[in-house]
């Protein structure tokens, strides 16, 4: 058996949060089998994974939505491999099962060995989000400020790191997740000291949202640009950022994470 890698993401983190009335968001769901999946939604990569066991979850994905017509794009990798992605409409607060099978389901993706399909997803308005807006206008400094995030994390500069993070936090609190600042604070405050850093090349820049927003990769496997990894007696713990950017006020700052 694998060590648990967990994965945090303070904005999915508000999907359990209480509201007071019906706030639509939408949630993918997916399942992946023996083999490996990869998804992306307008070109943003939102599941890329595999295991030789069958792993679960769900994640917040409408941040990502533009007004018309929206590409899912999903491919299962490996002979073996089994894949099921439901997108399912749901309340701000409401529990979401991981098995599938919601209430509210609008798209169902299920494949099996070597495949990809592509879905159209229509959507009347696209997501209020602090980069909605943001200039398509290439990436030229983005690769100085991924290594502004690196440096901070390398020296435990907890204030340029939780900066660097504001668009995202404001939407986690927006989300109903309140205190977010405080909690990622508090992460670090904890990762920083004890953690490994881990900083693969070569890094990789792409645009998606239409160039609004563009996404870092890093090494021969795309993974994020930051890693922080802490072992513990149970496994391991580990927080990736720095994957997620768009100008923001003029700034290049990390929208999601």
């Amino acid at each position: 058996m694998r060590s648990m890698l967990v994965l945090v993401s303070l904005a999915i983190a508000a999907l359990a949060s209480p509201a007071a009335a019906c706030e639509k968001i939408s949630v993918l769901v997916y399942a992946i089998d023996s083999g490996r999946a990869e998804a992306r939604l307008n070109g943003v990569p939102v599941v890329s994974s595999g295991s030789e066991d069958t792993i679960t979850g769900m994640l917040q994905i409408g941040h990502w939505y533009l007004a018309g017509d929206n590409v899912l794009e999903v491919k299962s990798i490996g002979a073996d491999a089994k894949v099921r992605i439901e997108l399912t409409d749901s309340c701000q607060g409401q529990m979401v099962d991981t098995r599938g099978g919601n209430d509210g389901t609008v798209q169902l993706v299920e494949l099996e060995g070597e495949r990809s399909v592509r879905k159209i997803i229509k959507r009347e308005a696209g997501a209020d989000t602090p980069y909605a807006n943001a200039p398509a206008e290439g990436d030229a400094g983005l690769a100085d400020a991924v290594a502004r995030l690196r440096k901070a994390v390398a020296e435990k500069d907890v204030d340029v790191i939780v900066e660097m993070h504001g668009p995202m936090l404001k939407m986690a609190e927006r989300m109903g997740m309140q205190g977010a600042d405080g909690m990622l604070r508090g992460m670090l405050g904890e990762l920083l000291p004890a953690g490994k850093a881990i900083f693969e090349e070569p890094l990789m820049l792409e645009p998606a949202m239409n160039g609004r927003v563009h996404v870092a990769t890093a090494g021969p496997d795309r993974k994020p640009p930051v890693i922080l990894r802490q072992e513990q007696d149970d496994g391991s713990f580990q927080f990736t950022t720095g994957q997620y950017w768009a100008r923001v006020d003029g700034r290049w700052l990390i929208v999601a994470n």
